[in-house]
């Protein structure tokens, strides 16, 4: 009897275990067991949210941006200009070709030439021989660039006419437009405290057309001997030969060549520009930079060698000594 009884206090103290709650329960203990469950769903995802949130704080990574320096780029600068305006920097003519104290520029109608002046100082603008000045002179500033007209004679009886450019301080800039009887001159007038230019003046090569008048009439040989200042004290040397392979003449064969001032002449055919140029190589086999003016090739120096190529086609052309 006592063993029943002993039993019957284990059975109930196991039962008693089995339904103690753990943790303390805001909830009245009447709460049913369908609520029981549905509060232990809730715990359970309210738990799995936070350790969701707790590993992507875990992995949140604090990324330090420099402060934006801003650096001008003067080439994007330039190519938002207005296209009539990049057309105008580009055709602007800078100084390089300089001959004792005068800069020497090729002439071209469509460039616009660079002249530096100097604040007390005068810049002498020289025209050719026989070239005189119709109308008066167009300066955008006549308040702070002074000016005034000279001439002489040459030895060949022909008047040289001349423009005087002063400024009245450094830091201005002018255009200046000369009309004469020949051509226009468009100019950029920049002044400076300690740069300028004491001469200006220009080669005038001849046309084409005049070239090859030149050459076929044998008129070349009147240059010897005589004082030739339309060519800026230079004789033109047409003593140049070109040469081709026989049954390969290539479209652009040049039809003149010549030296003048310091540089090389060669004149190609029109058609040459309507396709592809052909390169131009030294004597060393080495590329030739060169600018075309018209229909001309200008190469910046003597030669005695030069040979263009294209397309497996080649002509040579040589001085003769």
């Amino acid at each position: 009897m006592k063993k029943i009884i002993l039993l019957s206090f284990l059975i109930l103290f196991l039962v008693s275990c089995k339904t103690m709650t753990m943790m303390p329960s805001t909830h009245p203990d009447t709460m049913s067991a369908s609520e029981q469950k549905k509060e232990d769903e809730n715990e359970e995802h309210q738990y799995m949210l936070d350790e969701i949130v707790s590993n992507i704080q875990s992995k949140r990574e604090i990324i330090y941006i420099e402060k934006p320096v801003y650096r001008p780029n003067e080439e994007t600068v330039a190519n938002k200009l207005p296209k009539a305006e990049q057309e105008v920097l580009a055709n602007i003519v800078k100084p390089e070709n300089y001959s004792g104290s005068a800069m020497l520029y090729d002439y071209n109608e469509n460039f616009v030439y660079e002249v530096y002046t100097k604040v007390f100082y005068l810049t002498d603008i020289r025209l050719a021989p026989g070239e005189k000045i119709v109308g008066n002179p167009a300066l955008s500033d006549t308040v702070r660039f002074k000016w005034e007209a000279g001439s002489n004679y040459g030895s060949d009886g022909l008047e040289r006419q001349h423009m005087y450019i002063k400024p009245t301080a450094a830091g201005l800039e002018a255009t200046l437009i000369i009309n004469t009887n020949l051509r226009s001159y468009h100019l950029v007038l920049k002044s400076y405290n300690n740069t300028y230019m004491p001469i200006v003046s220009w080669h005038y090569p001849l046309s084409a057309e005049e070239q090859l008048s030149l050459k076929k009439s044998g008129m070349e040989k009147s240059f010897a001997g005589n004082t030739t200042e339309s060519f800026g004290g230079d004789l033109p040397d047409f003593n140049f030969r070109v040469t081709y392979t026989v049954f390969r003449k290539p479209y652009w064969l040049p039809k003149l060549v010549y030296a003048f001032g310091g540089k090389t002449y060669i004149i190609m055919p029109k058609e040459t520009f309507q396709r592809e140029l052909p390169g131009v190589f030294g004597e060393r086999r080495d590329l030739i930079n060169y600018r075309v003016q018209g229909n001309t090739f200008i190469i910046d120096k003597l030669l005695d060698k030069i040979t263009l190529r294209y397309n497996g086609k080649k002509a040579v052309i040589r001085r003769i000594k």
